[in-house]
């Protein structure tokens, strides 16, 4: 099954395997044909709070090039 649609999946370098590891969360953005994967770094879990600056950047540009 492949979704059609966009999607971002974002995590972080040191997300720990009982949560939402990267090589998971790349699993899970392998079906969304427009898919991005973004892996911060340095960051874990909370990758948006640990390194805001990263998840920030990466989250306006897959807003910006958001058709519509």
């Amino acid at each position: 099954m492949v979704v059609r649609a966009n999607g971002i999946s974002v995590v972080g370098q040191f997300a720990s395997p009982e949560g939402a590891p990267p090589a998971g969360m790349r699993e899970v953005a392998k079906p969304i044909a427009k898919a991005r994967f973004v892996e911060i770094d340095p960051a874990g879990h909370l990758s948006s709070i640990e390194n805001r600056n990263a998840f920030n950047a990466a989250r306006t540009e897959f807003l910006d090039a958001a058709p519509g």
